[in-house]
């Protein structure tokens, strides 16, 4: 995987430490699984990792990430200012880790 899903993974893991989430996604091209084992992964994911696991047939796959994602989920979501939630909460870790440093 690339450094897009590396970063991807510690922000959810970050997200989950906060919230409680379900992430939904393709395992990745590439990673075909059998029709008659998909339901049983899908299973096992969801409850032991809150990962819903979308199985996308390769040529698929391919053209969503290379078409609408990068087109535009890509750059709706990149452009986004942060939520008043997210600011007062980023700024409360500060606020924390500076008085652990000072005190």
């Amino acid at each position: 995987p690339g450094s897009g899903f590396n970063q991807a993974n510690k922000n959810i893991m970050v997200v989950k430490g906060i919230r409680d989430c379900l992430w939904v996604g393709s395992p990745g091209v590439g990673t075909e699984v059998d029709p008659s084992e998909q339901s049983e992964l899908r299973d096992f994911l969801v409850h032991e990792h809150k990962y819903l696991p979308v199985f996308i047939e390769e040529r698929r796959e391919t053209t969503y990430y290379s078409g609408f994602c990068k087109q535009v989920l890509w750059p709706l979501f990149h452009s986004m200012t942060p939520t008043a939630e997210e600011l007062i909460r980023h700024h409360a870790f500060e606020d924390d880790a500076t008085e652990s440093e000072c005190g």
